[in-house]
């Protein structure tokens, strides 16, 4: 019994070992995984991006875009906020060394979205405008009907791509109010994307500033390092130059006395 009991404890005493290695184990594995979904997320991003670019020379051509784009559209836009936003989660905990090339990786990608949206909702609202004024203009008008009803319908044809029946001016009202709806749903999705982008690129600027600090505490060391050679070699220079001076005063000196010693031979006084 008491043999039993010998190796219950001592098991006891080797499980925290085996937990510490397991669990760095399942650090090793949690991050390894977090490692590929990151850069899973990113790549979807990057490739809605590209679909979000087509989106906005649509809307720069004037042909106008339906509502099947209009919501397909919606669509990338939020796939691309909910990535982000999951890619910063998985960020947020990931603590390899490789951590601040992710959030370098997802600050720039946040801001590229950032400025896509943005500009598919400029050119929204001056479509929009540019629609309301037509539709002011043609409301306060109603002498020309036959010219009213071509202006309507070129005016249907930028705000919804096509047109199959010439409809009344309560509809194309509705169409500009929903358009509106559309553009404050852009708005928002763009704050989402900003508040992301805003975060990381804090963070990477921190990082910035304290790598120039690293540098500028390095390039210090160096001068003051350079200064200090500076000053020894001097020192050298002159401890140099004082040895030679000493060395020549020593043999003026010493040929001195052998003129010395040399005349008092010569009289006889040695």
């Amino acid at each position: 019994m008491s043999y039993d009991l010998e190796i219950n404890s001592s098991a006891t005493r080797r499980s925290p070992l085996v937990d510490k290695s397991s669990g760095s184990s399942l650090n090793d594995t949690i991050n390894g995984r977090s490692a590929e979904e990151i850069k899973e997320l990113l790549e979807k991003v990057n490739n809605n991006i590209y679909s979000l670019e087509k989106y906005t020379l649509t809307l720069t051509s004037g042909k106008g875009v339906n509502k099947q784009q209009m919501k397909a559209n919606e669509k990338l836009m939020l796939d691309c906020l909910n990535n982000l936003r999951r890619a910063k989660e998985l960020i947020a905990t990931y603590d390899r060394n490789d951590a601040p090339i992710y959030r370098r990786k997802l600050a720039t990608i946040s801001d590229r979205v950032e400025e896509v949206v943005k500009s598919i909702r400029d050119k929204e609202q001056r479509g929009l405008a540019e629609a309301k004024r037509s539709m002011n203009r043609l409301s306060e008008d109603e002498r020309y009907q036959e010219e009213d009803k071509k202006e309507k319908k070129q005016l249907l044809l930028k705000l919804e791509g096509e047109v199959k029946v010439l409809e009344e001016a309560d509809y194309i009202n509705d169409v500009i109010d929903e358009r509106q709806a559309q553009i404050d749903k852009i708005g928002n999705i763009m704050n989402g994307i900003r508040d992301i982008s805003q975060d990381f690129n804090m963070e990477v600027e921190a990082q910035g500033e304290k790598l120039v600090n690293v540098d500028n505490n390095m390039e210090n060391v160096a001068g003051n390092t350079k200064e200090a050679t500076k000053q020894l070699q001097q020192a050298d220079k002159r401890s140099k130059s004082t040895g030679k001076c000493l060395i020549i005063i020593a043999a003026i000196i010493f040929c001195a006395l052998g003129a010395l010693v040399g005349i008092l031979f010569a009289t006889g006084t040695i």
